[in-house]
């Protein structure tokens, strides 16, 4: 089976977000000028669509070293465990060490408001629940128990959704499938439409916010069914009657 060409770089994108946009003549190419400019505009629209949710295909299982007696770990360029600022957590869990059969358990993320309404943050003990606490520079984990000496055997999972790797050079491709490229062309297009004639603007809005709909529609239907089940946290330290 013959492997798909990727057209998936800043300059694809860029000239076809500018012919769309109708700033750029069928058969002329951007300069040099135009490219610089614009490939930090590029970088913009990819660091926004991050925030709509869509996943990107960069959900990453990584696992967080615990220490007994530490409760915080920052996730950052400079934090405890040293990598790109990742966006958020999508889920969370705890693997037993391999002595101890390397099971699994669930771990719970808690509201800012819970984990201040935790009376003892010191206690230790197995991690049950995490508070995950963005910073500008770093994401902050909070465990809750503080791990103990025995559960630093085992490590804490996180599935972080983590950063696109935003363009650098203008033969850069993407980071994320190809799907991906038709969207951004036209979002690029809704944002360098500005002063042209109405009809061209509508159009490319109309066409933007089309693509990035079925995308996210897409997006969303690669998941598996979700089964809804009780929150065990309301069973935690509960009496009840017989």
């Amino acid at each position: 089976m013959t492997t798909p060409v990727t057209e998936n770089t800043a300059y694809s994108i860029i000239t076809d977000g500018l012919r769309n946009a109708k700033k750029l003549p069928f058969g002329e190419d951007p300069d040099s000028e135009e490219l610089g400019l614009y490939m930090r505009k590029l970088n913009q629209i990819i660091n926004f669509v991050q925030t709509t949710g869509i996943r990107l295909f960069l959900i990453q299982d990584t696992p967080i070293t615990l220490v007994a007696g530490t409760s915080l770990y920052t996730l950052g360029p400079s934090g405890t465990v040293v990598m790109t600022k990742p966006i958020g957590v999508v889920d969370q869990y705890y693997l037993y060490s391999a002595a101890n059969g390397a099971t699994k358990r669930p771990v719970f993320k808690i509201s800012r408001q819970e984990w201040d309404m935790l009376s003892v943050t010191t206690q230790q003990g197995p991690v049950t629940q995490i508070f995950v606490d963005p910073q500008v520079l770093t994401l902050n984990i909070n465990t809750w128990l503080v791990p103990d000496a025995n559960e630093a055997t085992g490590t804490l999972h996180l599935a972080l959704k983590t950063q696109v790797t935003n363009f650098v050079g203008v033969t850069d491709s993407m980071q994320f499938p190809i799907e991906w490229a038709l969207t951004l062309g036209w979002l690029f297009a809704k944002e360098v439409a500005i002063g042209q004639p109405q009809a061209i603007v509508t159009r490319c809005d109309q066409m933007a916010d089309y693509y990035l709909m079925k995308l996210d529609e897409w997006d969303a239907e690669q998941d598996t069914s979700i089964f809804p089940q009780p929150d065990q946290r309301l069973f935690q330290n509960r009496r009840f009657n017989r």
